[in-house]
């Protein structure tokens, strides 16, 4: 009879624990539970992926320059100016300036400036609204409109634009400046020393540079150097000069133009003094009328010149007209 009890008190007992169910009618809780797992922590920084700023890169400090919720060791621009950190050479201080090693610039607006990717070299610009810029030691300044995207290259300045058009100045070591207008598809590279513009082969057709007022072609494949006003009426001098035994009016017409060239009258290559430079007009005016002269003698038969020196002085003629209007 006893055995038989205990083993009642047994069973009872085993029922107890495997159902839950408090022994001798007592209330508490269950004997066994169930291990709650640990939320997921998937780069191991000990900060839960819930509420991690950079859940797949280690970053338990949680630094966050910006404030955007995005963890600066995941955070392609940590100041959030619009320059990303690869290229910015302030990346936690919110500033203009961009830097790759090779093509360094700032850029002002609403614009982002990337890494360009392979293989294209440079930086990326791209333009979400109004937006200017300079890049390789001031040999080029751009303004851009929302939508606008662009490769910047240094060295030599190259633009590729991808997205149009993107007006540019490109502004040589002496001072010269040429202006262009770049659209879809176009590339162009400047040497500022050189002063030379080169457009690639595969351009989809001419481009248009401006130079103190003047209009110049750039073909697909084809190199231009870039005169500044000095060049100018030292290219009209050269012009002329094969023709000089030819007439009277042309060698005081070069007589003229290179008293214009006198090196007191000029500050630098592209500006006159501003004392004597009113000079520079009197004489190259005086060389004109030469040149215009002959052209009125000739129409009339009285200094017969080859057809060639007359279309050099035709030539020059409004080469020098074109760039004093400038």
């Amino acid at each position: 009879m006893v055995i038989r009890v205990v083993l009642l008190a047994s069973l009872v007992l085993l029922t107890s624990l495997v159902s839950g169910l408090p022994f001798s009618g007592a209330t508490a809780g269950p004997l066994f539970q169930l291990a709650t797992p640990p939320p997921a922590d998937q780069d191991g920084d000990g900060i839960p992926d819930i509420v991690d700023n950079c859940p797949a890169v280690s970053n338990p400090a949680q630094i966050d320059t910006d404030a955007d919720l995005v963890g600066d060791a995941c955070d392609s621009d940590d100041d959030n100016d619009g320059i990303e950190d690869d290229v910015d050479t302030q990346p936690l201080v919110v500033s203009s300036q961009f830097d790759d090693g090779a093509t360094s610039g700032n850029i002002i607006g609403a614009a982002t400036v990337a890494d360009a990717v392979n293989p294209l070299d440079g930086v990326l610009i791209s333009a979400t609204g109004a937006a200017s810029g300079s890049g390789c030691g001031g040999a080029a300044t751009f303004s851009l409109t929302a939508g606008d995207l662009l490769v910047l290259t240094g060295g030599s300045v190259t633009f590729a634009v991808l997205v149009g058009p993107v007006d540019a100045n490109l502004i040589g070591d002496d001072g010269t400046v040429a202006i262009v207008s770049l659209d879809d598809g176009f590339e162009l590279n400047f040497a500022a020393e050189a002063l030379e513009v080169t457009a690639p082969i595969d351009n989809p057709d001419d481009i248009t540079i401006t130079v103190n007022g003047l209009p110049e072609v750039v073909s697909p494949g084809e190199q231009v150097t870039v005169l500044s006003l000095q060049d100018r009426k030292e290219s009209a001098v050269v012009k002329l000069t094969p023709y000089l035994a030819e007439s009277k009016h042309i060698e005081k017409a070069i007589e003229d133009i290179t008293e214009s060239l006198a090196p007191e009258l000029w500050v630098d290559d592209n500006h006159l003094d501003t004392r004597k430079g009113k000079k520079v007009f009197v004489k190259e005016g005086d060389g004109v009328k030469w040149l215009m002269m002959l052209l009125k003698d000739e129409s009339k038969g009285k200094d017969k010149v080859s057809v060639a020196a007359e279309d050099a002085v035709q030539e020059v003629i409004d080469d020098l007209v074109g760039t004093d209007k400038a």
